[in-house]
Parts: C-alpha cells; structure tokens; sequence
C-alpha cells in the first residue's frame, strides 16, 4: 500500500512484512495481559511460548527462506513473550511467599 502523507511529496510504503509485524503487535499485546494471570494454566502457557519461541528461533536459523527483518523481529517478540511470563510469574510468586510468610507472625 501507498499511503499520501501530510508533508509534500512524501509516501508511506506499507509492505505486507509491516502489516504483519503490526498484526503481531496486537496479538503481542494480548499474550502481555494473559501473561500477568496467575491461573493454574500459567505454566502451560509458558511451556507453550517457549516451544513457538524455540521453533521461530530454529526457523530463522536454520531455513532460508525465515532468514528475513520481519521474522526475527517475530522472533524477538516470542522471546520477549517467555520472559515477560516468567518474569511476571516470579515476582507474583516472590509477593505471594512474602505475604504467606509475613502472615504466620
């Protein structure tokens, strides 16, 4: 797509990799927010990012055609899913022993 923008003579190339990447920044967002429950799925739902983030990284090593820009930025945000998850998990697990611990006093 060309999009016109404001500025003279000036276009916005928006190719089908962007449009991806855009696409998975909203699913990004999603998977964010589902990270920060603490439901007993959680660590299903970690061993689940961590094998698409494994698969993505071997993909983008391994295979010629996932060699690109837009699938390791992809791959970034598989990462950034697994840590954030585990992250998040460690702390509330950290605020949670604090709190049971602080209790029995």
């Amino acid at each position: 797509w060309h999009i016109p923008m404001v500025s003279e003579g000036a276009v916005w190339d928006l190719t089908s990799g962007d449009m991806l990447i855009l696409i998975s920044l909203g699913f990004f967002f999603v998977e964010i927010l589902k990270s920060t429950s603490t439901g007993s799925s959680t660590i299903a739902n970690h061993a689940v990012s961590m094998v698409v983030f494994i698969v993505c990284l071997i993909e983008f090593l391994l295979l010629k055609n996932f060699a690109t820009s837009v699938f390791f930025i992809l791959t970034i945000m598989c990462l950034l899913d697994v840590l954030a998850g585990v992250v998040v998990t460690i702390i509330s697990a950290r605020r949670d022993f604090t709190v049971g611990d602080g209790a029995g006093r």
